[in-house]
């Protein structure tokens, strides 16, 4: 899924909490013509200071020259990565707090910003593992795409920080994956006795529409089905075992910056799904959960 971001010829940001080394090398390798913006220190030792300015790579000690640096590559329709931390999490595994700099640049520039939640088995060039010591081999790395904040999301760099600084916080915090991937950061939900409505726009260029149908994005039926689990998370208090989706109808296609509102009627345990952009119903499904009964 990483080769896909930064492939919609649009600039964008893409965040990740940093708790290895190896987090950048693996981005890179999979993320064409990124721009990395990279620990000052790094500065200090000759090839990689050589390397980093040759590829266009942005140094976090600059100030205001990096602000002004990461809106020009935005506005060139460029990505840039970054890691707010400035530095790797802590051996205690909190991370630092992060940096304002990409939310700046973000709205200034007026593109997206997609989260990414980096997870390890290994401590292996982490700080928790001290660099002589051997690490544990084979080591795996997992990463896990977020919510994509859009244009318009937020009104302020306050409030978008806070909301990224508090949903990493609580990744950290779960061993789950987040509940809330697909559905967008702008989203109105209203409850109606037995009725659940859940209104949006998809966004122009989510990654879930990378790389399927190309030149023709339209969102995938698993998305829709995601954004109905993700609906009823929030108004279910108990633990889903697993969802059972029955009888799925696709009237028609959703597509990226469609007006989207989800109409979920609940009876017990079973759910009654519509999507509908504007009058037309363009989507329709039963649900069933199976739910934690302890």
């Amino acid at each position: 899924m990483l080769k896909h971001l930064g492939t919609s010829g649009r600039g964008s940001v893409i965040i990740a909490n940093h708790p290895s080394i190896l987090d950048a090398p693996i981005f890179l390798s999979q993320i064409p013509n990124v721009i990395c913006v990279f620990k000052s220190a790094l500065k200090q030792g000759l090839l990689l200071s050589k390397a980093a300015s040759i590829l266009g790579y942005l140094s976090n000690d600059t100030g205001i020259g990096l602000l002004r640096g990461m809106v020009d590559a935005l506005e060139q329709d460029e990505t840039v990565l970054i890691f707010p931390e400035g530095t790797r999490t802590s051996a205690g595994g909190d991370f630092s707090q992060f940096n304002r700099s990409y939310a700046l640049a973000a709205m200034r520039s007026q593109v997206s910003i997609q989260l990414v939640y980096i997870d390890s088995d290994t401590p292996i060039l982490s700080k928790r593992q001290h660099f002589l010591r051997a690490g544990t081999f084979p080591g795996k790395f997992n990463f896990e795409l977020g919510p994509t904040i859009e244009p318009g999301d937020f009104q302020t760099v306050r409030q978008v920080h806070r909301f990224v600084e508090n949903w990493y916080r609580m990744r950290m915090e779960n061993l789950v994956p987040s509940p809330r991937t697909f559905l967008p950061v702008k989203c109105c939900f209203t409850q109606d006795e037995a009725q659940i409505t859940a209104s949006f726009t998809v966004p122009e260029s989510p990654f879930y529409c990378l790389g399927h149908m190309p030149g023709n994005p339209l969102v995938p039926g698993y998305v829709q089905m995601a954004w109905v689990r993700e609906v009823l998370s929030q108004y279910e208090p108990r633990p889903v075992l697993r969802s059972r989706y029955i009888r799925w109808k696709f009237i028609q296609p959703i597509l990226p910056s469609d007006c989207v509102t989800i109409v979920i009627v609940a009876s017990d345990s079973r759910f009654q799904v519509g999507f509908y952009k504007g009058e037309s119903k363009v989507t329709q499904g039963r649900v069933i959960l199976e739910l934690d009964s302890d």
